[in-house]
């Protein structure tokens, strides 16, 4: 640190910032540890001392740079947990397409506009997707799995474990409903994922402009430092 001497003449020069001629002893500087966090007093307040301005400064800017790398970890728990989300979906949603009741009944009506429509033989689905569809709520909070299918087992503690009979649509509900609600269900959830890689995207880059920053900050205090101290050399 290049800390102020009132017996050293100084002339001054419009290129150094005048908080570099000012006593050191002018800003509140925040103690820190070895890791960069700052020490706290046995009363829980901040320790302090005093310092010159790239003292406050620049720890300040890598204290920015901390917090957005943590929000941005934070963040990519997010995209995560929406990216499985999404997974799980498309997975059940790719069997249930498979399983969807085909054809029409004597009265020339498609079996997926049937209400009640009964399975024969029951419809075998894997415990996954009756989790995800166990999952799965309307906005309501239904259940997609007891809105819609009348099951012939019912979850345990941690789910379904095993593949699920699937008897019939539950009353006054028709495959055809199902399987709109269910495009809809993975529509959004694709829309929230995406949304969610966009708010890391948005993170990532603010916490690389908060190191470059705090890098800036150092190389021009650095610079300014070297003018000042070749300004103070005694001409040969």
């Amino acid at each position: 640190m290049l800390f102020h001497d009132s017996g050293v003449p100084v002339t001054y020069s419009p290129i150094f910032n005048a908080a570099f001629f000012g006593k050191s002893t002018n800003f509140d500087v925040y103690v820190r540890d070895a890791d960069g966090n700052v020490v706290n007093n046995p009363d829980g307040t901040p320790q302090t001392v005093k310092g010159e301005l790239r003292d406050l400064l620049v720890p300040m800017a890598g204290d920015r740079a901390k917090i957005l790398a943590q929000a941005a970890n934070n963040q990519r728990g997010f995209v995560e947990e929406a990216n499985d989300w999404v997974g799980s979906l498309s997975r059940a949603f790719q069997e249930m397409e498979r399983n969807k009741p085909a054809g029409v009944n004597d009265k020339k009506t498609p079996r997926v506009n049937l209400e009640a429509f009964n399975f024969d033989p029951d419809l075998t689905i894997s415990a996954e997707t009756a989790n995800t569809l166990l999952a799965l709520k309307d906005k309501d909070g239904a259940s997609f799995l007891s809105k819609f299918f009348v099951v012939t087992s019912s979850p345990g503690p941690n789910g379904y474990t095993s593949s699920v009979g699937v008897d019939r649509m539950a009353d006054k509900q028709a495959w055809a409903t199902f399987d709109n609600g269910f495009k809809s269900a993975v529509d959004q959830a694709t829309q929230k994922a995406q949304l969610e890689q966009t708010s890391l995207q948005g993170l990532v880059s603010r916490q690389n402009n908060a190191i470059e920053t705090m890098s800036d900050l150092q190389e021009k205090f650095t610079t300014t430092i070297n003018k000042l101290v070749a300004n103070l050399r005694p001409a040969r």
